[in-house]
């Protein structure tokens, strides 16, 4: 690819429509982007009670070029009639495991309201990268255990490597619960306990105040975290947040648990 990140193009201008208590959708026409990528936007407007417009955003990239695309990077600029910007945001698509091939397209939706009421709507492709760039990385799926798929090499071979230390935390509302872990048999009590759990449902379902994890330390001195939202799994694949029920995790946490301590003061 030529210039990446540099190409500026306008893609798209568009008028919106504005009805207080309805809602209208456009469309436009696709136009070539940047690096061979075309990118078009539709936009569904309404108000909501507050009198503050509502906006569902919807971005189609198409890759027309011979790179495996994994990530375009956007910006959507809400004018006046004038062409003058009230404000833009920066936003992108990824295929988080999976690349868009020739031919083939994504699709991005954003939904949010804005006290602004703008009249046109531009598209502007800022950055493209392929998959020599941004490489596919795993999306759990249900069923998989655990730690087979999570994205680290270390945590994948812990059939034939143990960490060095485990570090579980238990979050109540700020206060914090630590398990410090070093002896070598119960880390590999804990690890045969880790071993079993699977994923499960991915879920829509999150609780504050529970900002739970656990971290694993290899002899190399590389470190990996494993967020939980008090036991649900949370994992950012390029900025796309997943969350997922964990099945066995019960014999794993309620070790983790029993060898907590609140930090001396």
């Amino acid at each position: 690819m030529k210039n990446k990140g540099k190409g500026i193009i306008l893609v798209v201008i568009m008028f919106l429509s504005f009805l207080t208590g309805c809602s209208s959708t456009l469309k436009s026409n696709p136009n070539t982007g940047l690096n061979d990528v075309d990118i078009s936007t539709s936009v569904k407007t309404g108000k909501n009670k507050q009198g503050n417009t509502v906006y569902d955003v919807v971005t189609t990239v198409t890759n027309n070029s011979d790179k495996e695309i994994m990530e375009v990077k956007f910006v959507l600029s809400f004018q006046d009639k004038s062409g003058n910007e009230l404000f833009s945001f920066t936003f992108s698509w990824n295929g988080e495991n999976k690349p868009l091939l020739k031919g083939e397209k994504g699709t991005s939706e954003i939904s949010f309201q804005h006290q602004e009421k703008a009249e046109r709507l531009s598209a502007t492709i800022v950055e493209v990268k392929d998959s020599t760039e941004m490489p596919p990385l795993h999306v759990p799926q249900k069923g998989e255990y655990l730690y087979q798929a999570l994205n680290n090499e270390h945590i994948n071979n812990l059939d034939n490597e143990l960490p060095v230390k485990i570090e579980g935390v238990i979050d109540h509302m700020g206060a914090r619960e630590i398990a410090e872990v070093t002896d070598e048999e119960t880390i590999r009590e804990l690890v045969n306990e880790f071993k079993l759990i699977k994923i499960g449902n991915e879920t829509n379902t999150f609780v504050t105040d529970n900002y739970n994890g656990v971290g694993f330390t290899f002899a190399d001195g590389s470190e990996y975290y494993m967020s939980l939202n008090l036991t649900t799994l949370e994992v950012r694949i390029y900025g796309k947040e997943h969350l997922y029920e964990l099945d066995n995790f019960g014999p794993f946490w309620n070790h983790i648990k029993e060898l907590a301590e609140y930090p001396a003061e």
